[in-house]
Protein backbone atom coordinates (compact mmCIF):
# COMPACT_ATOMS: atom_id res chain seq x y z
CA UNK A 1 0.00 0.00 0.00
CA UNK A 2 1.19 3.45 -0.96
CA UNK A 3 0.56 6.68 1.28
CA UNK A 4 0.71 9.74 -0.68
CA UNK A 5 1.24 13.19 0.69
CA UNK A 6 -1.47 15.97 0.41
CA UNK A 7 1.70 17.83 -1.44
CA UNK A 8 2.18 15.72 -4.34
CA UNK A 9 -1.95 14.99 -5.00
CA UNK A 10 -3.10 15.98 -8.74
CA UNK A 11 -6.10 17.35 -9.42
CA UNK A 12 -8.16 14.20 -9.90
CA UNK A 13 -6.59 12.89 -6.78
CA UNK A 14 -8.50 15.77 -5.06
CA UNK A 15 -11.79 14.60 -7.01
CA UNK A 16 -11.52 11.11 -5.66
CA UNK A 17 -10.75 12.14 -2.18
CA UNK A 18 -13.46 14.60 -2.09
CA UNK A 19 -15.83 12.51 -3.12
CA UNK A 20 -14.82 9.70 -1.08
CA UNK A 21 -15.35 12.37 1.78
CA UNK A 22 -18.66 13.07 0.99
CA UNK A 23 -20.07 9.79 0.42
CA UNK A 24 -18.54 8.56 3.63
CA UNK A 25 -18.67 11.00 6.41
CA UNK A 26 -22.29 12.90 7.12
CA UNK A 27 -22.41 16.38 7.00
CA UNK A 28 -21.86 17.26 10.96
CA UNK A 29 -19.07 14.78 10.82
CA UNK A 30 -16.56 16.88 7.89
CA UNK A 31 -14.67 19.96 8.15
CA UNK A 32 -14.93 22.16 5.64
CA UNK A 33 -13.41 20.92 2.43
CA UNK A 34 -11.57 23.92 2.05
CA UNK A 35 -9.91 23.54 5.11
CA UNK A 36 -9.20 19.93 4.23
CA UNK A 37 -7.52 20.96 1.22
CA UNK A 38 -5.28 24.04 2.94
CA UNK A 39 -5.43 23.06 6.45
CA UNK A 40 -4.53 25.96 8.90
CA UNK A 41 -2.31 23.52 11.10
CA UNK A 42 0.20 22.37 10.74
CA UNK A 43 -0.31 18.95 12.70
CA UNK A 44 -3.14 17.88 10.30
CA UNK A 45 -1.74 15.73 7.53
CA UNK A 46 -4.09 13.92 4.52
CA UNK A 47 -2.41 10.86 2.52
CA UNK A 48 -4.04 9.15 -0.35
CA UNK A 49 -3.78 5.13 -0.47
CA UNK A 50 -3.18 3.39 -3.46
CA UNK A 51 -2.29 -0.28 -4.43
CA UNK A 52 0.82 -0.77 -6.19
CA UNK A 53 -0.86 -0.14 -9.56
CA UNK A 54 -1.15 3.48 -8.21
CA UNK A 55 -5.55 2.72 -8.30
CA UNK A 56 -7.08 4.68 -5.50
CA UNK A 57 -8.16 2.92 -2.60
CA UNK A 58 -9.45 5.58 -0.09
CA UNK A 59 -7.80 8.35 2.07
CA UNK A 60 -6.81 9.16 5.72
CA UNK A 61 -6.81 12.43 7.45
CA UNK A 62 -4.52 12.82 10.55
CA UNK A 63 -3.18 15.07 13.21
CA UNK A 64 0.05 14.30 14.62
CA UNK A 65 -0.26 15.71 18.39
CA UNK A 66 1.93 15.23 20.84
CA UNK A 67 -0.40 13.28 23.08
CA UNK A 68 -1.44 10.86 20.58
CA UNK A 69 -2.14 10.08 16.62
CA UNK A 70 -5.73 10.70 16.52
CA UNK A 71 -7.16 9.93 12.67
CA UNK A 72 -9.84 12.08 11.91
CA UNK A 73 -11.19 10.41 9.12
CA UNK A 74 -9.97 7.07 7.37
CA UNK A 75 -12.67 5.73 4.04
CA UNK A 76 -11.72 3.05 2.03
CA UNK A 77 -13.68 3.14 -1.52
CA UNK A 78 -16.74 0.75 -1.03
CA UNK A 79 -16.41 -1.33 -3.48
CA UNK A 80 -12.83 -2.31 -1.85
CA UNK A 81 -14.24 -2.87 1.46
CA UNK A 82 -14.20 -6.46 2.95
CA UNK A 83 -11.05 -7.17 1.10
CA UNK A 84 -8.39 -6.84 3.91
CA UNK A 85 -7.48 -3.24 2.82
CA UNK A 86 -9.01 -1.41 6.14
CA UNK A 87 -7.18 -3.77 8.19
CA UNK A 88 -3.91 -2.89 6.45
CA UNK A 89 -4.56 0.70 6.92
CA UNK A 90 -4.99 0.47 10.50
CA UNK A 91 -1.88 -1.66 11.07
CA UNK A 92 0.32 0.58 9.08
CA UNK A 93 -1.23 3.54 11.27
CA UNK A 94 -0.44 1.78 14.41
CA UNK A 95 3.15 0.85 13.66
CA UNK A 96 2.80 4.70 13.28
CA UNK A 97 2.12 5.25 16.83
CA UNK A 98 3.85 3.95 20.21
CA UNK A 99 3.51 3.78 23.60
CA UNK A 100 4.43 7.49 24.30
CA UNK A 101 1.61 8.82 21.43
CA UNK A 102 -0.71 5.92 21.08
CA UNK A 103 -3.56 6.13 18.09
CA UNK A 104 -7.05 6.94 18.72
CA UNK A 105 -10.03 8.04 16.57
CA UNK A 106 -13.61 8.46 17.10
CA UNK A 107 -16.49 6.28 15.84
CA UNK A 108 -20.53 6.46 16.28
CA UNK A 109 -21.78 4.24 19.70
CA UNK A 110 -22.97 1.13 18.63
CA UNK A 111 -26.14 1.84 19.67
CA UNK A 112 -26.75 3.99 16.62
CA UNK A 113 -27.10 0.98 14.52
CA UNK A 114 -26.00 -2.55 12.80
CA UNK A 115 -22.92 -0.04 10.69
CA UNK A 116 -21.46 1.54 13.62
CA UNK A 117 -21.55 -1.75 15.47
CA UNK A 118 -19.69 -3.65 12.64
CA UNK A 119 -17.28 -0.84 12.76
CA UNK A 120 -16.66 -1.01 16.22
CA UNK A 121 -15.85 -4.76 15.95
CA UNK A 122 -13.23 -4.09 12.86
CA UNK A 123 -11.79 -1.71 14.71
CA UNK A 124 -11.58 -3.78 17.86
CA UNK A 125 -10.34 -6.59 15.76
CA UNK A 126 -7.67 -4.31 14.52
CA UNK A 127 -6.28 -4.17 17.33
CA UNK A 128 -8.25 -0.88 19.03
CA UNK A 129 -9.88 -0.61 22.58
CA UNK A 130 -13.32 0.97 22.84
CA UNK A 131 -12.97 3.89 25.76
CA UNK A 132 -16.08 3.21 28.37
CA UNK A 133 -16.47 7.86 28.18
CA UNK A 134 -19.02 10.10 26.75
CA UNK A 135 -17.38 11.84 24.45
CA UNK A 136 -19.15 14.74 22.20
CA UNK A 137 -17.51 15.75 19.27
CA UNK A 138 -17.62 19.81 18.93
CA UNK A 139 -19.21 20.94 16.05
CA UNK A 140 -17.23 21.97 12.98
CA UNK A 141 -18.53 25.08 12.59
CA UNK A 142 -21.49 27.35 13.86
CA UNK A 143 -24.16 26.22 11.53
CA UNK A 144 -23.92 22.24 12.33
CA UNK A 145 -24.46 20.60 15.82
CA UNK A 146 -22.12 18.57 17.93
CA UNK A 147 -22.05 14.88 17.49
CA UNK A 148 -22.25 12.01 20.03
CA UNK A 149 -19.30 9.65 19.46
CA UNK A 150 -17.03 7.03 21.02
CA UNK A 151 -13.44 7.14 21.25
CA UNK A 152 -11.10 4.08 20.44
CA UNK A 153 -7.52 3.67 21.32
CA UNK A 154 -4.54 1.17 20.37
CA UNK A 155 -4.16 0.88 24.25
CA UNK A 156 -6.33 1.64 27.68
CA UNK A 157 -6.83 5.35 28.78
CA UNK A 158 -7.57 5.74 32.43
CA UNK A 159 -10.11 8.25 32.61
CA UNK A 160 -7.41 11.25 33.45
CA UNK A 161 -5.11 10.30 30.73
CA UNK A 162 -8.40 10.23 28.13
CA UNK A 163 -9.63 14.10 29.65
CA UNK A 164 -6.36 14.96 28.60
CA UNK A 165 -6.33 13.61 25.20
CA UNK A 166 -9.78 15.20 24.75
CA UNK A 167 -8.41 18.33 25.63
CA UNK A 168 -5.94 18.57 22.92
CA UNK A 169 -7.81 17.65 20.54
CA UNK A 170 -10.77 20.38 21.11
CA UNK A 171 -8.09 22.88 21.64
CA UNK A 172 -5.94 21.48 18.57
CA UNK A 173 -8.21 20.14 15.88
CA UNK A 174 -11.83 21.70 16.46
CA UNK A 175 -10.09 25.19 17.85
CA UNK A 176 -12.01 25.08 21.12
CA UNK A 177 -11.41 25.81 24.39
CA UNK A 178 -13.87 23.63 25.96
CA UNK A 179 -13.30 21.80 28.97
CA UNK A 180 -13.23 18.42 28.62
CA UNK A 181 -14.11 16.92 31.82
CA UNK A 182 -17.56 17.21 31.27
CA UNK A 183 -17.44 15.14 28.17
CA UNK A 184 -15.62 12.49 29.80
CA UNK A 185 -18.30 10.31 32.43
CA UNK A 186 -17.49 6.69 32.43
CA UNK A 187 -20.29 4.17 31.51
CA UNK A 188 -22.90 6.47 30.83
CA UNK A 189 -22.82 6.00 26.34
Amino acid sequence: MIFTPSNHLSSDDWRLIRELYEASFPIEERRDWALVQRPQRSEFALYKMSDEAHSFIGFATMWHLPSCLYVEHLAIRADLRGGGLGTAVVQALLQESDSERPLLLEVEPAEAGELAHRRIAFYERSGLQLLPYDYIQPAYSDDLPEVVLRLMCSRWLEEHSCRHLIGDLYRVVYARSTDARRDVHEGKV
